[in-house]
């Protein structure tokens, strides 16, 4: 797979918010990064390159936003399993002395 290639793999991965294709298309990416030192640089060699750096700054702010995301979910959930524990408990008994 070709640098460009795995920079539209990238882009889609994170406008899709998928962190399974997130990492699929960085092992693809990693794998034509280790292939860059068999080409003869150019210009066009030059663009590909600077195009993954920016698709990999998208990648780096979806998975910003799946972490946040996540956070989210998580806190809503034991707001919910709090609330299911809390009415588990008998209601407490008022203790009110009067003597009068």
């Amino acid at each position: 797979m070709t640098l460009e290639q795995t920079t539209e793999l990238i882009l889609a991965a994170a406008a899709a918010l998928d962190p399974a294709a997130l990492e699929e298309a960085g092992r693809e990416r990693q794998a034509a990064i280790a292939r860059l030192g068999l080409l003869k640089p150019t210009l066009a060699l030059r663009d590909a390159v600077a195009c993954s750096l920016a698709a990999g700054e998208a990648a780096k702010r979806a998975l910003r936003a799946i972490k946040q995301h996540t956070r989210n979910e998580s806190r809503r959930l034991a707001n919910i399993e709090h609330g299911f524990v809390r009415a588990l408990h008998p209601a407490a008994r008022h203790r009110i002395d009067c003597k009068g």
